[in-house]
């Protein structure tokens, strides 16, 4: 940011002008998500990404989130999601270290962020002179105010995308202007950028590659040498962007291969056809007509964005028949660029085209993403569509490409342009603001989702798991049938099965969860937090051989997808294995048992409800094995140290509990 604002913008000293168009931009983006800065929860993505990531929490020593995903998985193992951000995890874990884990500090963040961005892409576009000064305003206010950028913004999560978007920014201009002045300083410089904006999120490293296009377009003036014949040897100022692009190429591949080393040499994560089926189609051209239906959808919602939804899936988009919306959509980005080559105005339409269609190449479906749709992934192609827009608002005034001659236009033209900015502004606040205020819980978001795009099955399977927590059992087994309705999907069953078992409908519950065990996808091994539930349940009907069993394949699980166990599933297993021993008149798994009781109680706050009542339920195994001569030596300190917390940091505060904590702890006393 400093370096894109700095005190110098559009080649000159900033001037009056300038700072006005600052503060008219800043005002915007802050006005707009002032309102989301007082979020009740963590919601979505967040409470993962944060809450429960000890790369964030501080549970794990800083220099460990250099070896882990996003979501604090070690980035090497196969259940990793493969999402390399580690400046984006050090922010979250920064904030939370100086301001603590309350959601607001976070918000707060991205919004002061978000502003920056939005001036800095002001101020890039006066650096480069490639519209107005009244066209780059255009530029950016409709960037602050787009719809779109709404997940990014008030998602926590969506912080990685603002950060590499700074970094992105700055790189294009540092590579740029290092182009044109010959220096291989600021060229250097542009590829650390780079990385940066890639240590961010990985579409950052995308800079590299838009940059050396606009050097070739700008400085080596390839459309021109394309429409003039192509002559025979290149021209000097040709054959210097070629060059550095073909540098930039190389240190672009290097740092995909060093990412592909870093992820345990998988380049991305094996997703499933449930997140984005089009990958697992058989039939190339049923891939390619999905692709492009996709990619006009990305497209609509780029230019129209009347919907949003933080769950697109397939059954949302209708399938396509014929290529002809795609097709509609290259025509619409490419059609400009041809009909253009023979006009001034080539050079920017082509500009245009490249900051919109290179950093959407991986959404695009040339890399395998876990998404269908997803509007986070419009952040730094909308920077594009606003170039767009500024270009044909210079045009319409009648400025010279580049901005020339805009001072000079006709003022009823100015009037009528600035009419209709000001009009799109209204509609993009119109969505912007309610989108906004609807991400503060989790309730009204997914509410939000159902209304607009019914047939989100993650959307009614969310809200149904939302409606469970709350107790709201009718309306949550209502979302989920209508989500199975949908797609007969195993998480869906699943979470059928948790309010079956909150209901305490043991039968249907037993019947839901053996069903999302069918369902898993072949090859797969079912859910850890599936198999944990099955076996759980299995525990409570008294049913140990099955019990036992579930227990084998809930702990394969947990290994096979290398899932760090919560306390409560700590808590769970340790509970079952006592069940077995109680049962049986034994202690044949007293050593994992345990263990696992002393692991469940270490990660939960001293004094905590979980704390109080684990130490509890632990207490009468522990007196159970405590009476065993072959075993009271071994069991004796760990009994007594769940006694001494049980009297020293919950009788206290809960009476009831003494007269049976007498019982079990009284020789201990």
């Amino acid at each position: 940011f400093l370096y894109l604002i700095g005190v110098r913008t559009g080649g000159g000293v900033m001037n009056g002008h300038d700072a006005a168009c600052v503060v008219c931009i800043a005002a915007l983006s802050v006005g707009l998500y002032a309102h989301t800065l007082d979020g009740t929860e963590y919601v979505l993505d967040d409470k993962i990404a944060l809450l429960l990531n000890e790369d964030v929490t501080g549970k794990r020593p800083v220099g460990g989130l250099w070896w882990s995903d996003f979501w604090g998985r070690p980035i090497a193992s196969s259940s990793s999601h493969k999402s390399y951000r580690p400046l984006s995890v050090l922010s979250f874990r920064t904030v939370a270290s100086v301001l603590g884990l309350d959601q607001r500090h976070q918000h707060c963040v991205n919004v002061a962020l978000y502003t920056a961005v939005c001036v800095a892409w002001f101020a890039f576009l006066r650096r480069r002179r490639w519209v107005s000064r009244p066209a780059c305003l255009v530029a950016a206010l409709l960037f602050a105010a787009h719809p779109m950028h709404v997940e990014n913004v008030v998602s926590i999560v969506g912080r990685a995308d603002i950060m590499s978007g700074m970094a992105y920014l700055a790189a294009i201009d540092a590579y740029v202007v290092g182009a044109a002045a010959g220096s291989p300083v600021l060229y250097v410089l542009a590829c650390d950028i780079a990385l940066v904006a890639m240590l961010c999120k990985e579409t950052g490293l995308l800079a590299l590659p838009v940059a050396a296009a606009v050097d070739l377009i700008q400085h080596g003036k390839a459309l021109q040498w394309w429409t003039g014949g192509r002559r025979v040897p290149l021209p000097a100022a040709l054959q210097g962007a070629v060059f550095r692009t073909s540098v930039a190429a190389g240190v672009t591949v290097a740092c995909l291969v060093w990412g592909v080393w870093l992820r345990g040499g998988q380049g991305a994560p094996d997703h499933s056809p449930a997140e984005n089926p089009i990958p697992f189609e058989k039939s190339m051209w049923v891939r390619a007509l999905w692709q492009s239906q996709t990619h006009a959808w990305y497209l609509l919602l780029l230019c129209v964005p009347a919907w949003s939804c933080s769950h697109w899936g397939l059954a949302v988009v209708p399938p396509p028949a014929t290529p002809l919306a795609g097709c509609a959509a290259y025509a619409a980005v490419f059609g400009p660029l041809v009909g253009l080559a023979r006009t001034p105005w080539a050079e920017q339409a082509a500009l245009c085209v490249v900051f919109l269609v290179v950093p959407f190449l991986p959404a695009s479906g040339m890399v395998r993403v876990g998404t269908f749709i997803a509007e986070r992934l419009l952040f730094l192609p909308s920077m594009g569509f606003t170039l767009a827009a500024a270009t044909v608002y210079d045009a319409f005034v009648g400025a010279a490409p580049g901005g020339a001659g805009a001072a000079a236009a006709q003022p009823a033209r100015r009037r009528m342009a600035w009419g209709v900015v000001l009009l799109v502004l209204c509609c993009f606040t119109a969505r912007t603001v309610p989108r906004g205020a609807a991400w503060k819980e989790s309730l009204t978001l997914f509410n939000w989702d159902v209304a607009e795009c019914e047939r989100s099955v993650n959307s009614l399977a969310s809200l149904g798991v939302v409606y469970t927590n709350a107790g709201e059992y009718d309306r949550a087994e209502a979302m989920l049938l209508r989500a199975a309705a949908l797609k007969n999907s195993s998480g869906t069953w699943h979470k059928l099965g948790r309010v079956a078992d909150k209901r305490q409908d043991a039968a249907r519950a037993r019947r839901y969860y053996e069903m999302a065990v069918d369902l898993t996808d072949a090859g797969k091994v079912p859910a850890p937090a599936l198999l944990f539930d099955l076996m759980h349940l299995l525990c409570e009907l008294n049913e140990l051989n099955a019990c036992k069993k579930a227990f084998n394949s809930a702990q394969e699980s947990f290994a096979a997808y290398h899932d760090p166990m919560r306390p409560a599933q700590l808590a769970g297993f340790a509970k079952a294995l006592m069940r077995f021993d109680l049962d049986t008149n034994a202690l044949k798994h007293l050593d994992n048992a345990v263990s696992y009781a002393k692991r469940s109680i270490g990660r939960v706050a001293t004094g905590s409800a979980s704390y109080c009542k684990w130490s509890f339920d632990f207490s009468t195994y522990l007196f159970r094995a405590h009476q065993d001569r072959a075993h009271a030596a071994a069991v004796a300190p760990v009994r007594q140290g769940v006694c001494e917390g049980l009297l020293r940091h919950c009788v206290p505060s809960n009476p009831q509990m003494k007269k049976e904590v007498d019982i079990r702890c009284g020789d201990m006393k």
